[in-house]
């Protein structure tokens, strides 16, 4: 009888630590933000800056995957494409992006970790557009739909500099990274690993749920 209840105890303080250890932590999984970027949705917003010419996106998209397969169904995730002066590469990928979006979000999302693989491990020029345009036709789309959308230039010119705006007002200096309700950055790299992102974001929007609910409470 006293091995039962000394096992059920052990069980119980195991069930705490592990409890305990998944706790994230300030400073060591996210970041709150000094300014945070006012949202203008009601919704809580995960927002990603990424390249499809990111070496570090792609190592992130299997996390980013595992989380969108449980997210929230009251949760918007947003891809931010950005640019670089030093690559000329990563602007066209930001415009096959959005082009992608133009014809359907789900198919860019959908689209999205296989032009990872196609870039990264199969080492195809999709920044090309000719290149792009033959694989995304293997792919289901449209070629002649695609190619109107990536001749929008007045539609991708404003995304892409709404894009740079928002970059700006997060303070985005390197990708990938990610911020969630506008307010904190996810961290992650040699003290978190890239399998722990879905638990981090996860954990970051029940406290933006917490701290929304307290405030209106507080607003009453």
């Amino acid at each position: 009888m006293k091995l039962r209840y000394i096992i059920i105890a052990l069980l119980l303080i195991f069930r705490f630590i592990s409890t305990a250890q998944a706790t994230i932590v300030e400073n060591e999984d996210y970041i709150v933000l000094d300014h945070p970027v006012k949202q203008k949705n009601s919704a809580i917003v995960v927002v990603e800056f990424f390249s499809y010419g990111c070496p570090y996106a792609y190592k992130l998209e299997p996390a980013i995957q595992k989380w969108l397969a449980q997210k929230p169904k009251d949760v918007i995730f947003q891809r931010i494409p950005v640019k670089s002066k030093s690559k000329r590469s990563w602007l066209a990928y930001a415009k096959t992006y959005y082009a992608l979006q133009q014809l359907s979000h789900k198919r860019a999302e959908k689209l999205t970790p296989l032009i990872f693989e196609a870039v990264h491990k199969h080492n195809q020029r999709l920044y090309d557009t000719d290149t792009f345009l033959a694989w995304a036709s293997k792919h289901g789309v449209n070629q002649d739909s695609l190619a109107k959308a990536l001749n929008s230039q007045a539609a991708i010119n404003k995304r892409l500099q709404d894009g740079e705006n928002l970059g700006a007002q997060y303070g985005v200096t390197g990708v990938p990274i990610i911020f969630v309700d506008g307010r904190y950055e996810v961290i992650y790299g040699r003290n978190t690993p890239i399998h722990n992102i879905a638990e981090i974001i996860d954990q970051l929007i029940d406290k933006a749920r917490l701290e929304r609910t307290a405030k209106r409470k507080y607003k009453r």
